[in-house]
């Protein structure tokens, strides 16, 4: 989605040039045509002098309707993203399906991977087709109340994949840090719970502008945008709760992964080592006593060889 992303606002930052470009006069029209371009305008004035306030670049297209990109990029665009969404769906539905199908992967921890896989795939589905149609638009068409879905569903399902990566990191973390007890304690219904906390949590985080907390106008038409509410205090907390909060705690995750996994591989370094002296050591003593002669009363007496077979036990046990 951020690849998408990108795109559409390169694509929007073109426009704009475009618009800029197109504005080095001023005019007084509300429209004025140009060969297949529409330049919508509004001047407001200010203390006598007339100020640009509002102008939109309209394309003409062999379908008859406007777009606010010129015809061919649109039809570019629109290819070349829907292709990347028909391959997010069936990437994402593949994942899922191999976890289910396939009894190796039938583990609880790759629940975490199918239910980042759903989220995923709802981005997919339900966001980014209407994202498209929108960039390419240029206004939204959809009504008031399919606006509210798209915006509060957007929210809801990238903050459920981001919260889903910070469940696997802390599912790592506990597998790396206390491998023993955390065996033990990822049942079915752990995992289960962790996930259905997740979606709760981005539920949470998505839903209050549903439940007022918005400054959506009370008319919607056409030429109305359709976009998620300006509020600063929302606007904090949601982008406190879906990024910069599970971006800190992956951070800190990964590092500590990092730091017990490369001293776990440290001491599994030493210890093969000092078997390895051990072993050698073994073989040594035993290649002497073959070579040389054994007094019966050292070796009745298990002071000599006693100590040294003692000796190799503890160093291994070490």
């Amino acid at each position: 989605k951020t690849f998408i992303m990108t795109i559409m606002t390169h694509y929007n930052y073109s426009n704009f040039t475009s618009t800029m470009v197109n504005a080095t006069s001023r005019w007084n029209g509300t429209a004025v045509k140009s060969n297949d371009t529409t330049v919508e305008q509004s001047v407001l004035d200010d203390g006598g002098e007339g100020c640009l306030k509002q102008e939109l670049v309209m394309y003409d297209s062999i379908f008859g309707i406007s777009l606010a990109l010129p015809q061919w990029e649109a039809i570019g665009t629109a290819v070349i993203l829907t292709f990347i969404i028909i391959l997010t769906i069936v990437g994402n539905i593949l994942v899922i399906l191999s976890v289910f199908t396939y009894k190796p992967l039938r583990i609880v921890q790759n629940f975490f991977i199918v239910s980042l896989a759903v989220a995923d795939l709802t981005v997919a589905i339900l966001v980014l087709p209407l994202n498209v149609a929108y960039s390419i638009r240029g206004r939204w068409d959809f009504g008031i109340h399919i606006c509210k879905m798209w915006l509060t569903s957007d929210v809801l399902c990238c903050t459920a994949s981001i919260l889903n990566l910070c469940a696997i990191a802390m599912d790592r973390f506990w597998a790396i840090t206390d491998p023993i007890n955390y065996a033990q304690k990822r049942t079915l219904e752990r995992v289960l719970i962790l996930i259905f906390g997740v979606w709760i949590l981005s539920l949470v985080i998505s839903s209050p502008p549903l439940l007022g907390w918005n400054d959506w106008p009370d008319h919607f038409d056409m030429d109305t945008p359709c976009m998620l509410t300006t509020k600063k205090s929302y606007v904090i907390y949601s982008s406190l709760g879906s990024f910069f909060i599970p971006l800190m705690i992956m951070t800190i995750v990964y590092i500590e992964i990092f730091i017990a996994t490369r001293r776990r591989l440290r001491e599994r370094a030493q210890a093969t080592k000092i078997n390895a002296m051990a072993l050698k050591g073994a073989c040594g003593g035993g290649a002497t006593t073959m070579a040389t002669k054994i007094d019966p009363t050292t070796f009745n007496s298990g002071s000599g060889g006693d100590r040294e077979r003692e000796s190799i036990s503890s160093e291994l046990n070490n």
